[in-house]
């Protein structure tokens, strides 16, 4: 997974002309007593500076999980890689050395240094080596902070009235959501708030990503749906402990978005599916000639995204099998 990544970080930022970043450093060793480098037009979210890094409790060390855990002066973090949007920076000392091999014979030699500029080590600085071909490769890698959300907050959410979701199904508030369906089929001014909670156990997943997401859950996020008459729009809703405010965050939310039709599809599950054996969907669409939940499944599983159908599911109700 982390090779994938890098793949597809490498050809995002030749793709946006930051040749620099791989030519600056080339295949040379870096020198662990600092060596000054320029890049250019390296973007993606910077790591908040007012945020707190927080140990991850865990014995994981090295790449697990689509993640990254560094030891840092006797406690454990978790990384992601990525971009970073850095004009300077300053190699300084290497602090972990770690072998990944995602791929059954596919093995790299990790190398990760920190960066002067960043004395709280919230973004690090990852060589790798492929032992195979010898390519070399160096890519950022930011501390990712976890997810999930206290049981004081699950607790008041659920208690809210809205409709909730768990694991994508609705456990409460249908008949709000039938209310709000059945006013803007008749052309009538609604809005509703659907709160989605995703949980996490062992037994559904490997021992090995358990433990490198099991901090991330329960996770939870809210969007409010309204219609005017003419269009629907979905923005983030966020819940301080006291107060639900529209508000939207970089990197946890999707923006307040547009869409023209609200689609109701029915179906049943493929025969392998263990626990259910039907669905029932809500889904916003741009495209009014989306016929069936078939239609945009396909869309996602092209491989060269042509007749990709953008889509938000807003409610769904899954039939458990007897």
């Amino acid at each position: 997974m982390l090779h994938d990544i890098r793949k597809k970080t490498i050809i995002s930022v030749l793709l946006s002309g930051c040749i620099l970043l791989f030519s600056a450093c080339g295949n040379k060793e870096v020198d662990q007593n600092t060596e000054s480098l320029t890049k250019e037009e390296v973007s993606f979210e910077v790591t908040n500076e007012n945020d707190t890094m927080v140990p991850y409790d865990t014995e994981l060390l090295g790449a697990h999980g689509g993640y990254i855990f560094i030891p840092i002066n006797g406690e454990t973090y978790r990384y992601e890689t990525g971009d970073q949007d850095i004009t300077d920076y300053t190699i300084s000392d290497l602090i972990y050395e770690y072998t990944e091999e995602d791929i059954p014979g596919e093995v790299y030699e990790h190398s990760v240094y920190s960066i002067l500029e960043y004395p709280d080590y919230s973004v690090l600085y990852d060589v790798s080596k492929d032992q195979k071909y010898g390519d070399e490769f160096q890519v950022f890698i930011k501390y990712c902070p976890t997810m999930g959300v206290s049981s004081d907050i699950i607790d008041a959410v659920l208690k809210s009235g809205y409709v909730i979701m768990k694991d994508g199904s609705v456990i409460s508030g249908k008949e709000e959501w039938l209310d709000f369906y059945n006013m803007v089929t008749e052309g009538e001014s609604a809005t509703v708030r659907i709160v989605t909670i995703y949980t996490l156990e062992d037994d559904n997943c490997s021992e090995d990503l358990y433990e490198a997401a099991k901090y991330d859950y329960p996770f939870l996020f809210m969007r409010e749906l309204s219609f005017d008459g003419e269009k629907y729009v979905t923005s983030p809703v966020h819940f301080d402990g006291e107060n639900y405010n529209i508000e939207y965050v970089e990197g946890y939310d999707t923006p307040e978005k547009e869409w023209k039709y609200l689609k109701h599809f029915t179906g049943k599950m493929t025969a392998d599916n263990p626990i259910y054996s039907g669905y029932d969907r809500y889904i916003l669409v741009n495209d009014e000639n989306v016929d069936s939940w078939d239609d945009i499944m396909m869309s996602y599983a092209s491989s060269t995204g042509e007749g990709y159908i953008s889509s938000e599911e807003v409610f769904c109700e899954l039939t458990l099998k007897e």
